[in-house]
């Protein structure tokens, strides 16, 4: 079941990438605002509905120990919309994908724990996936 649940998140994010790049339109100065009030409107929706579902202990004050990096999050997001009016998307879509790799890359180095061959496969396969497409479309 997690494959197909694999699949259908991997097709999602393309197809997202793809409205992104749709909708980051050149000629409009705020199209990339646009984009992030609107992706930032829908995780909103989702993180209320996962918190009144689960019933999730919700302190407001945990907002503003996470707004840092949520304000990051929300700068990158911004970073890579503006982006994508420039820069076609299959140079954009792998450089903005692979920062679950860094941030993994990042926690071992900085946090170092015992590795599965398991983890350690993962990230090495979608580091090296990450650097071929980006040295094949520079290089």
């Amino acid at each position: 079941m997690w494959f197909i649940f694999s699949l259908l998140t991997a097709f999602a994010w393309g197809a997202a990438n793809l409205f992104y790049k749709k909708g980051s339109n050149i000629e409009d100065r705020y199209s990339h605002l646009k984009i992030v009030v609107m992706v930032g409107f829908v995780m909103g929706i989702h993180a209320v509905a996962y918190i009144m579902v689960t019933g999730v202990n919700f302190e407001p004050f945990d907002m503003i120990r996470y707004l840092p990096v949520s304000s990051m999050y929300i700068l990158s997001m911004t970073i890579g919309y503006i982006g994508l009016r420039y820069i076609e998307l299959s140079i954009v879509a792998p450089v903005q994908n692979s920062s679950g790799a860094v941030t993994a890359i990042l926690l071992f180095i900085f946090f170092p724990r015992e590795l599965s061959m398991f983890d350690i496969v993962g990230v090495i396969a979608v580091s090296r996936c990450y650097w071929t497409c980006n040295l094949r479309k520079t290089g």
